[in-house]
């Protein structure tokens, strides 16, 4: 099952849509240990440099992320300083 986004996956739970899932940890699943781990990246744009993934949390900073994906849902919850850009996901 591929789902529009991450609101769409989270709604799924429960619907018996899917036997197995690949996809960000909910609050509403019970996960077992992890069998995958995905890295993610910051890409820096032109001119901005950061020390380590620590000084992106500052106020002036703004984060793109695809809109309703797991960086988005993920970084909206840890990011307290920095500003959270959303833009159409695909």
């Amino acid at each position: 099952m591929i789902y529009a986004n991450q609101e769409a996956y989270t709604q799924s739970f429960g619907r018996g849509e899917w036997d197995i899932v690949i996809g960000v940890r909910s609050s509403l699943a019970n996960p077992t240990p992890d069998f995958m781990v995905a890295d993610a990246m910051y890409i820096a744009a032109p001119g901005r440099e950061f020390a380590n993934a620590t000084g992106i949390d500052a106020a002036g900073v703004r984060v793109g992320v695809s809109r309703g994906g797991g960086s988005d849902q993920f970084l909206s919850q840890a990011l307290k300083s920095a500003q959270v850009v959303r833009v159409p996901a695909g």
